[in-house]
C-alpha cells in the first residue's frame, strides 16, 4: 500500500502536467453593456490664427521701380514686425479656345509673362505707412505688366522668441511641447 499511493500520486502528477495540441478558437461572446459617459473635458484653445487678407484692385507695374502697396491701418507696426507675409498676383490670359483663364501667381515666383517677382515688407514708422514692395527680379518681357488683383496674407505669430538667445532646448520634444503648449 505504501508503494501504491506514491506511485498513484506520481502517475497523477505526470498526467496533469502533459499538454496536448491547442483546440479551435471558441465563438465570440456577446457585447458587454455600454459604459457611462465620462465627464466633459476642458474647453479647447481658440483655433483662429488671426490671418488677415488684404485685397488690392488692379495695378500696373512698370518694371523700373518697386510697386508699393500700403498696408491698411489695421496692420500696425507691431503686427507687421511679428508677422509672416504671403503675396499673390492675379492675371488672365486667353486660351486657344478663346476663353479667358485667370490665375493667382505666388510671389516670389513667375507671372504669366515669365517675369519673376519677389517682395519685401516695410513695417512702417512714425512718419511713413508700412507696406509691401513688389520687385521684378527677372525682366523676361520688359515694360509694363498689369495685375488684375493683388492679395497679401498677413499671419501674425502667437509667440515671438528671440532667436539669438533661446532658452528652449529644441532637441527636447517635451520642452518644446511645454513652451508652445502643444497637445500630445
Amino acid at each position: 500500500m505504501k508503494i501504491i499511493i506514491p506511485s498513484f500520486l506520481v502517475s497523477f502528477l505526470f498526467f496533469i502536467s502533459c499538454k496536448g495540441p491547442a483546440g479551435p478558437i471558441g465563438p465570440t461572446g456577446p457585447t458587454g453593456a455600454q459604459g457611462t459617459t465620462g465627464p466633459q473635458g476642458p474647453a479647447g484653445q481658440n483655433g483662429n490664427a488671426n490671418v488677415q487678407q488684404i485685397n488690392f484692385t488692379a495695378k500696373t507695374h512698370t518694371g523700373t521701380t518697386d510697386l508699393f502697396l500700403a498696408f491698411p491701418s489695421t496692420i500696425t507696426f507691431e503686427i507687421a514686425e511679428k508677422s509672416l507675409f504671403y503675396a499673390y498676383v492675379k492675371q488672365t490670359t486667353k486660351g486657344t479656345d478663346g476663353k479667358d483663364y485667370s490665375y493667382w501667381f505666388s510671389i516670389p515666383g513667375e507671372t504669366i509673362t515669365g517675369n519673376e517677382y519677389s517682395f519685401y515688407t516695410f513695417s512702417g514708422s512714425t512718419s511713413n505707412t508700412g507696406g509691401i514692395f513688389l520687385r521684378r527680379v527677372v525682366n523676361y518681357i520688359p515694360g509694363n505688366e498689369s495685375f488684375e488683383g493683388i492679395r497679401i496674407l498677413v499671419i501674425p505669430a502667437n509667440t515671438v522668441t528671440n532667436g539669438r538667445v533661446s532658452t528652449v532646448n529644441f532637441k527636447n520634444y517635451q520642452e518644446v511641447r511645454t513652451v508652445f503648449q502643444l497637445a500630445d
